[in-house]
């Protein structure tokens, strides 16, 4: 999905190598009446801490049991470890909700709520009153089409920060500069790749050829079938279970922690997380989710040493002949 430009005048955040390590500095400090409502405001929903620092909120979050999944562009020189991912660029889940909290001055808050207000249900903003009107307001004006804003707490920290969420008007969608009401149509062919090889996917109609949402396109051919059409603003709303890239009778795939398993060509995974299950491939395996290659190989994150499969991931696993040690 295409997005317009943001407004120039937005001063840019410094230009650090990415392999720099900043300062520990705890910022935003919570207070806990405020960490009370944002539990009972997410419920059991997953919180992306973009910016996540120090890990300061990410650990109060914790402590009162609310999911979160902490990423930052770059280290801190503490013990605090987060996902190295890019906020502005990072692949939200439709169900996800973003929280960006006393953020460093710069273009990329802007550009880290164009990027989630695609497909995240809501955005969390807390900043200080006197860097509202840069960071909220002035996106409030740039898109009042598009995005709403509502201050839903006052004093959320020990400095006076203030509260908003953020969310995306119904039926509004960011494309070509302009709303869109009615969404992007798109179809579900079914169509001949090679001899006696068909393939199934979505594409919407280019004329003479079907284009990919990935850019790419495959000229029209009296052997095309269309299957279904669908109108969207996002593509994680089509059904892709229903095309070729899921595979239930494959070797490689996902496999959850309570035995689903999500089947795909072996270099399809991060593909199907993203458009199957909705979730990066950071959170898959932050949440215990198994990467199966093939018939004989399988990883649990190398980033979390300290996961273990669980009953049902074993029992599928050794079922379909796969070597399994105790302390796996």
């Amino acid at each position: 999905m295409k997005i317009i430009k943001i407004s120039k005048n937005i001063r840019e955040y410094p230009k650090y190598p990415k392999d720099v390590v900043l300062p520990g500095q705890d910022f935003f400090k919570p207070n806990p009446d405020f960490l009370k409502f944002l539990k009972q405001l997410v419920g059991s929903k997953t919180i992306i801490e973009c910016g996540a620092g120090n890990g300061l909120l990410t650990k109060k979050m914790k402590e009162i049991h609310i999911n979160v999944l902490p990423i930052d562009l770059f280290n801190r020189d503490s013990n605090f470890i987060s996902l190295k991912q890019d906020a502005t660029t990072f692949k939200y889940t439709k169900n996800s909700i973003v929280l960006i909290a006393r953020p460093n001055r710069g273009e990329w808050i802007h550009n880290t709520m164009l990027q989630a207000i695609k497909t995240s249900s809501l955005i969390i903003y807390i900043g200080l009153p006197t860097h509202l009107s840069e960071d909220v307001f002035e996106f409030a004006n740039l898109y009042p089409n598009i995005v709403q804003f509502t201050e839903i707490y006052k004093n959320a920290g020990e400095d006076g920060e203030v509260c908003f969420k953020i969310s995306r008007k119904e039926n509004k969608s960011i494309s070509m500069g302009h709303e869109s009401n009615t969404g992007t149509k798109y179809y579900l062919v079914k169509y001949q790749a090679a001899r006696d090889l068909f393939f199934t996917s979505w594409f919407e109609d280019g004329g003479d050829k079907w284009l990919s949402y990935t850019g790419s396109y495959m000229p029209k051919s009296l052997e095309d079938t269309v299957l279904e059409e669908q109108s969207t603003n996002d593509i994680h709303d089509l059904d892709w279970k229903k095309t070729t890239i899921y595979k239930p009778n494959s070797n490689a795939g996902w496999l959850g922690r309570d035995g689903t398993f999500i089947g795909c060509d072996s270099q399809e995974h991060d593909l199907v997380a993203d458009l199957i299950l909705n979730k990066s491939v950071a959170e898959l395996e932050k949440t215990g989710w198994v990467r199966i290659y093939d018939k004989d190989n399988w990883s649990l994150s190398p980033d979390q040493p300290h996961l273990r499969l669980s009953p049902e991931q074993r029992n599928y696993l050794s079922f379909h002949g796969h070597h399994i040690d105790d302390n796996d």
